[in-house]
């Protein structure tokens, strides 16, 4: 057998372990592998604390599901690679939807000329933030929670749907909603 080969083994013999609850089995996983993943997340996401969290997820997802690795399909280091790839696209994904919504949010709250007016340009920072916190405690909870869980924690509405147990349309009724509401309170005060 040649190297290549037996390396091979030895890595699908680790996921076999894993796939058994072997902790230790997954330790020298992870150390064989994490340093080269680190550093394709590193050029994908240029982000360390994104890099780590999508490396965590990706490994994660080796020790939930190390007995579906098919040997005759893909090397181990290309099922890792797969897998890893897919949970940092997911994470430019997530970035992307987080940038739309915030986005949305500045026009939804802009007013009607899209320029904010004199008066708010020159309140400090902070004094708008207070603002926007009062604003936000006037709309009902259905609605504040949804749009925090969204702006504050970034997550999609997917995401609040499930984590609120709502359905997804309902959960973007609610958003709307509550936008809509913030906006007519913050007219003419940012």
């Amino acid at each position: 057998m040649s190297s290549t080969e037996i390396a091979a083994d030895e890595n699908a013999d680790l996921l076999a372990q894993i796939s058994g609850g072997d902790e230790s089995a997954f330790a020298r996983f992870y150390d064989k592998f994490a340093g080269p993943l680190y550093s394709m997340l590193m050029k994908m996401l240029g982000n360390a604390q994104d890099a780590e969290e999508v490396l965590q997820l990706a490994f994660m997802q080796v020790w939930n599901r190390a007995g579906t690795f098919q040997p005759g399909r893909a090397s181990v280091f290309t099922w890792l690679v797969i897998i890893t790839r897919s949970k940092a696209i997911d994470r430019i994904r997530h970035r992307q939807r987080q940038s739309r919504l915030i986005e949305e949010a500045t026009e939804e709250m802009a007013p009607e000329g899209g320029e904010l007016n004199a008066e708010a340009e020159k309140l400090p920072t902070s004094d708008q933030h207070e603002i926007v916190r009062n604003a936000l405690q006037q709309i009902t909870e259905e609605q504040r929670i949804p749009i925090e869980m969204a702006f504050f924690q970034g997550m999609s509405q997917t995401e609040i749907a499930n984590a609120l147990s709502a359905p997804l349309g309902t959960i973007k009724a609610r958003i709307r909603r509550g936008m809509l509401r913030l906006r007519e309170s913050l007219r003419g005060r940012l």
